[in-house]
């Protein structure tokens, strides 16, 4: 399904071919999911979960307003997900079209909210990752003979980002370790993805995930996705 950028949206989302012939051959696009044309149509999905525990993982991928702490008016992509087997992949995904045929280098850096606090030495804080990229192939789980949800591409496992970015853990700067943290909003490094994109229509698929190795629920909600995108 296309959902291809218009020109009503921000400036800054500018994907058309002619944005990009006329820029440079680098160009960074901030994609504010606190903006209703950005934040919506976002899918959600998880994996490395057995088959039948559904409702124990009890994964949720929605747009819904941010924590008071953060935001009274701003809403952003909200995502939650139980960790019942000692791993699990939550990611929400999205199509978009408009980059000029060719090869890409690609780095990402996610900003996002969360609760737990940059004290946490243990726990879900250094326990989920964010993991992110940019691809042609549609992120999609699926139960393999094992009977296992699995990523269709390689997102890597625990700290690895496999053929993509692994850009952080879910900890949001804030000191101490509270047993009920403050919300918080915090940026990742950018991280540069291991392959590049190669698209010859100029579609792709984005996906923001997080990865989770801790016995546990975790939720952030995702408000900016910054890609630079470097034409070779």
């Amino acid at each position: 399904m296309s959902r291809p950028l218009v020109a009503a949206l921000a400036a800054s989302l500018c994907l058309t071919a002619a944005c990009l012939d006329a820029g440079p051959t680098i160009q960074t696009l901030d994609f504010y999911l606190t903006d209703p044309g950005i934040g919506d149509g976002w899918e959600v999905g998880a994996a490395d979960y057995p088959v039948g525990r559904e409702a124990d993982v009890a994964v949720v991928g929605d747009r819904r307003p941010l924590p008071a702490s953060v935001s009274t008016t701003a809403s952003a992509v909200y995502q939650a997900g139980t960790n019942v087997t000692g791993d699990l992949f939550v990611f929400q995904k999205r199509f978009w079209t408009g980059l000029l045929p060719g090869t890409y280098g690609v780095s990402i850096e996610v900003e996002f909210v969360s609760n737990v606090h940059s004290g946490c030495t243990t726990g879900i804080g250094p326990g989920v990752v964010i993991k992110a990229g940019i691809t042609t192939t549609e992120p999609r789980a699926d139960a393999d003979g094992q009977g296992i949800y699995r990523m269709s591409f390689n997102k890597g496992t625990g700290t690895s980002g496999g053929d993509f970015a692994q850009v952080g853990d879910i900890r949001n700067g804030l000191a101490g370790c509270p047993a009920t943290g403050t919300y918080a909003i915090r940026s990742t490094s950018m991280v540069r993805q291991s392959v590049d994109l190669v698209t010859s229509s100029g579609n792709f698929w984005m996906f923001v995930g997080t990865q989770s190795s801790f016995l546990a629920r975790h939720e952030i909600y995702i408000t900016r996705v910054s890609v630079s995108f470097a034409l070779k």
